[in-house]
């Protein structure tokens, strides 16, 4: 059985970057998979711009996790996403949205597994 904890880095940061600084805290970015997951996180973060787990740069418009995984909730508020090829990758603060992976005004939000 395990659990995750959760790390905010509120150094910004590149989605690239992001990706890395959570590897190096033992982590990856975190996945949101459901509305009570992201109020739970909204909750503890205050509504910054925060990097998480999600990305179409393989097929637009098709949003998959880190592992392969097709991320079938994502949160997303109308109008996004709506960068086009632009915006490949997927931050929250208020809501969920796509934003440049090259964005280097944005947080991050890491997850761990708890294994016991």
């Amino acid at each position: 059985m395990h659990n995750s904890c959760y790390l905010i880095a509120n150094d910004t940061m590149a989605q690239a970057q992001a990706l890395k600084w959570c590897r190096n805290a033992g982590g990856y970015l975190a996945a949101v998979t459901s509305q009570e997951e992201f109020d739970a996180h909204f909750l503890h973060t205050g509504g910054q711009y925060l990097w998480i787990d999600g990305t179409d740069v393989v097929t637009e418009g098709q949003w998959l996790l880190q592992t392969g995984e097709l991320l079938t909730y994502t949160g997303f508020v109308a109008p996004q996403p709506n960068g086009g090829t632009a915006q490949n990758c997927i931050s929250m603060n208020i809501n969920v949205g796509a934003r440049l992976c090259s964005r280097n005004d944005t947080g991050v939000l890491c997850e761990q597994d708890i294994y016991y």
